[in-house]
């Protein structure tokens, strides 16, 4: 019988849970287990060690207002949805309780648990789904670097950070330092999958105008972000007017609007050369108009206020 075809029925504490209601049946799996019996060390018999990577929390308590994580369990690295009201807000924030409150998810291929209450019982139902998460599809570059083999010293924002090769990786890096930007969740694909198409064009239209794009960045094999060089230097300010307009008009002739031209968005380097970062808000076949206002819109950015100028440095070491 192949995977998805198997029986996903399952009896946990004498309750059985039927599936059949499920829209996708041949993909999941119910679970059942009481309240009482869900809370356990961060050190588990089913995984080991685990550790939450990233989070995207709800504030709400109603049912449609979902929380995701993406999660370490041992050597794996899974996706939990959990329903709005289960558990309350700090539970919801905070690693340790959360990882304490989670039912005892089993092993296996799994990618996604969906963690909800079961209707008129006390208890928590979670349903497994195995199917292929979406991935980034333009993979130009011929370096793919595990994600696993990359340890945190500083995040920047939800999605980017400033990397090392980890202590325990068996790979080979020819960098000491790097920045590292990843889809943390399904939705955030598309963004990074259009940054990464853009980040192709640069590279071969203009060099040298961003950081190098070091490779994309796999998670079991699935393309979920890219490394790029890391630039020691400053973010830009309204005395590097004339560097910014200039390497933004270079970007405007490739008919690339950056969408978003603020002045951390510009990277100034301790020689002077200035590097254009972040193309998340990009488009290709700009008009005129949108690129004239682009310019025009420039020295404004760059004379907001900032006490931002530090270089990119923090002494803490985590995993991605």
């Amino acid at each position: 019988m192949a995977r998805d075809q198997r029986p996903v029925s399952c009896e946990l504490n004498g309750e059985i849970i039927d599936p059949s209601n499920s829209p996708n049946v041949s993909a999941v799996r119910w679970y059942s287990v009481s309240l009482l019996e869900i809370y356990y060390p961060i050190t588990s018999p089913f995984f080991g060690m685990q550790e939450i990577l990233s989070m995207d929390v709800s504030s709400g308590d109603e049912e449609e207002e979902e929380s995701e994580y993406r999660i370490r369990f041992g050597d794996q690295i899974k996706y939990i949805i959990v329903q709005g009201g289960i558990f309350d807000e700090d539970t919801r924030s905070s690693m340790p309780d959360l990882l304490a409150a989670l039912p005892r998810l089993p092993n296996g291929d799994w990618t996604t648990a969906r963690v909800s209450k079961a209707a008129h019982r006390d208890t928590i139902t979670y349903q497994l789904s195995y199917r292929t998460l979406d991935r980034i599809t333009t993979l130009w570059h011929p370096t793919k670097i595990d994600v696993q083999s990359l340890s945190v010293i500083k995040r920047h924002n939800k999605w980017v950070c400033s990397v090392t090769p980890a202590p325990a990786s068996n790979h080979t890096f020819d960098f000491e330092r790097a920045i590292l930007k990843i889809a943390r969740f399904e939705l955030e694909i598309p963004i990074l999958e259009n940054e990464t198409a853009l980040y192709q064009i640069i590279h071969t239209k203009c060099p040298g105008l961003a950081p190098r794009f070091l490779g994309h960045v796999v998670e079991h094999e699935r393309a979920m972000g890219f490394l790029l060089e890391f630039i020691e230097g400053r973010r830009a300010g309204v005395e590097d007017l004339e560097g910014c307009q200039k390497a933004l008009k270079r970007l405007h002739s490739r008919r690339i609007l950056h969408g978003d031209v603020n002045r951390f968005n510009f990277i100034v380097s301790e020689g002077g050369r200035i590097y254009l970062i972040d193309f998340a808000n990009s488009k290709l076949d700009a008009s005129e108009e949108e690129m004239r206002k682009e310019y025009e819109a420039l020295h404004r950015q760059l004379a907001k206020e900032s006490n931002s100028k530090s270089t990119l440095r923090s002494p803490t070491d985590r995993p991605v």
